[in-house]
């Protein structure tokens, strides 16, 4: 029988078969204790002995026998947990079908006291309105008033009773909450899993084997199932020189877009995963062009229709093309990086750290790779990751700006330009569905990221990128230095850069007459899920820095807030937008200040003045006897 107002059943379970586990447990845990016994006797012959050979003998000995020991005492813990566990169900479960009893027996009286509280008029008149849980109003009572305060009884009685057995449920949640916890908190299961467990089964098993020293049992499934990053990067480490490129040829998707991986593997499996796609791209071309040149495709069309679908087939061939063309660009591209001596080097091929077409994602490295520990090198003094902004496709990929920024930057500096999902397309600009989506990506990427301990890391957002670093910020991105250009907002939901977590120095800059952003700064609703929350220029935990002159130094060359992109076809206004990445100018020489430290040009306010009975705003750089303010990075 169904009984209203009662949220769960606490009883569920078997404690009989949770005993039977604990028994397994314990028994495996005897037969390890024998295991590492059996070990430590191997060491007695050896005792004498003095030879190096016998030496790495007698080590990895006592090695497996302290693993025995410790998974003895693993299991034998996880045995007391569930021994537990399961007396403690036991008593759940006599207290539930106690309550449960009562209960039925409560709700079977309230529809006897009913009956016969109601009498035969009463009850067609009116019963069929009430609930199990409601009574006549006395005034309308025709018999007994005796009766129908026994039936409220009843009600009152069966409520108690049900109360009392939906505590039971919130009990049965909590002690299988904390008995999760306690076995999770098993210190060598934590050691493997991680505290949280949030690997999946593949991860597990591979942890497992690792821990275990069995390397033929990773499998990058089972890599890409680890908890977080640096399980990954640990687990990446201890592989062979030859498991690693079985791994890499294998399964490229999985290794070259694996947060942990060391960034050359990545480099090598997207290589692979760039060629793939082209191959995959040009037989859809193939493909379409049979489609196009089939004539029992179109004999039974309208010669309307005919020429609608050639000429839609002929825009994605071309689609298709534009894609193979600007992934074949990142396969030759030249990459120009220094070592540590100054020396340069020039390779043929991106540094492509992630490449997921799946996933619309794709990221780039520029600077030294150390070939030992095949990542970002030690020595490096400055590593920046640059987030663009709205119209970033995957198909039409390009890092140039970055590459810039890093060449700017000097041979001790390293640049990742982050494009590693689906980014927001013209109109989609003001949805924050992006951003939410994006920042815990990049979160991950960069914590993948095995960065030099003395370096210092400079986050970059442009536009709507700078949403997805200040969502990213708010969830622990860690980072030095953070920098909005012409940044949309620090991110809906935030109030301010003062509450992240990262402790970062922020900077922002922008033209002063942005015209992409400059009037959709601060606009934003969160119930809608539209904007970018605050702007970054109002933000006073947030130092603004000069976009100053065309030419650094040279106020001939005009500000950089009117300048005119003479390959653009657009008004200054929206150039201005993208100018502050032109190469030698303030606004450049300040982006690049704040990768790599030192004086910066911090912003100059504008001057109001009434000239003429109309007031006029004067840039502050076209101020009478204008002198730059520097302001220091850190």
């Amino acid at each position: 029988m169904k009984l209203p107002d009662i949220v769960g059943e606490p009883a569920e379970g078997d404690p009989q078969g949770i005993r039977e586990v604990a028994a397994t447990h314990t028994g495996v845990a005897r037969g390890l204790h024998a295991r590492a016994a059996t070990a430590r006797s191997a060491l007695i012959p050896l005792e004498s002995a003095t030879a190096h050979v016998v030496d790495s003998i007698r080590t990895s000995t006592m090695l497996t026998a302290e693993k025995f020991e410790r998974a003895a005492a693993a299991h034998e813990q996880l045995a007391s947990i569930l021994i537990d566990y399961a007396a403690e169900l036991d008593h759940l479960q006599a207290a539930a079908r106690t309550l449960l009893g009562r209960a039925q027996g409560e709700y079977e009286d309230i529809w006897m006291h009913r009956s016969r509280a109601l009498n035969a008029p009463s009850e067609a008149v009116v019963g069929w309105a009430l609930a199990w849980d409601e009574v006549l109003p006395v005034g309308m009572y025709l018999s007994q008033s005796a009766y129908l305060h026994r039936w409220q009884h009843a009600i009152d009685d069966y409520r108690s009773t049900a109360a009392r057995f939906n505590v039971l449920f919130a009990e049965r949640e909590r002690l299988d909450a904390d008995t999760a916890r306690k076995l999770r908190s098993v210190d060598l299961v934590s050691e493997l899993f991680g505290a949280s467990q949030r690997g999946s089964a593949d991860g597990r098993l591979t942890a497992a084997a690792l821990w275990a020293g069995d390397l033929y049992g990773v499998t990058a499934a089972g890599l890409a199932g680890l908890e977080g990053a640096d399980r990954v990067r640990e687990a990446w480490s201890g592989l062979s020189d030859g498991q690693r490129a079985a791994l890499i040829a294998g399964s490229p998707k999985i290794i070259g877009n694996l947060d942990g991986v060391s960034l050359l593997d990545r480099v090598e499996a997207n290589r692979r995963n760039v060629s793939n796609e082209i191959g995959l791209r040009q037989r859809t071309i193939a493909d379409l062009r049979a489609m196009l040149d089939d004539p029992d495709a179109w004999s039974a069309k309208h010669p309307r229709d005919v020429a609608s679908g050639k000429a839609e087939i002929l825009a994605r061939i071309a689609a298709e093309q534009r894609a193979i063309d600007g992934f074949r660009a990142l396969l030759d591209q030249r990459v120009t990086w220094y070592s540590q001596d100054g020396t340069e080097h020039t390779d043929i091929g991106a540094r492509i750290v992630v490449f997921d077409p799946a996933r619309s994602a794709i990221a780039t490295y520029h600077g030294a790779i150390d070939t030992e520990t095949r990542d970002v090198p030690a020595w490096l003094r400055n590593v920046a990751v640059f987030v663009p902004g709205t119209g970033t496709q995957m198909d039409d990929f390009s890092d140039e700006r970055g590459r810039d920024l890093a060449r700017a930057a000097g041979r001790d500096s390293a640049m990742f330009v982050w494009a590693g999902g689906l980014f927001p397309q013209g109109g989609e600009a003001v949805n924050a569905s992006f951003s939410r989506d994006l920042a815990p990506k990049l979160l991950s990427f960069v914590e993948g990221i095995a960065m030099p301990s003395d370096a210092s890391v400079t986050m970059i957002g442009h536009s709507y990128g700078s949403a997805i670093v200040g969502i990213a910020e708010a969830k622990g991105l860690p980072a030095d230095r953070v920098l909005y250009v012409a940044g949309a907002g620090i991110g809906l939901g935030n109030t301010s850069v003062e509450a992240f977590p990262n402790g970062a120095d922020h900077y922002a800059i922008m033209a002063r007459r942005d015209f992409i952003v400059g009037s959709s700064q601060g606009v934003y609703r969160e119930d809608w899920g539209l904007g970018h929350g605050p702007s970054p220029l109002a933000d006073h935990a947030i130092t603004r820095l000069e976009t100053g002159w065309v030419v650094a130094g040279d106020p001939a060359s005009g500000g950089l807030d009117d300048y005119d992109n003479p390959d653009s076809l657009t008004a200054a206004g929206i150039d201005s937008h993208n100018s502050v990445f032109k190469l030698g100018s303030t606004a450049f020489d300040n982006i690049v200040g704040v990768i790599v430290g030192g004086p910066v040009e911090q912003f100059a306010p504008d001057e109001v003045r009434m000239v003429g009975g109309t007031t006029v705003s004067i840039d502050g750089i076209n101020r009478d006897g204008y002198s730059p303010t520097k302001v220091t990075v850190r």
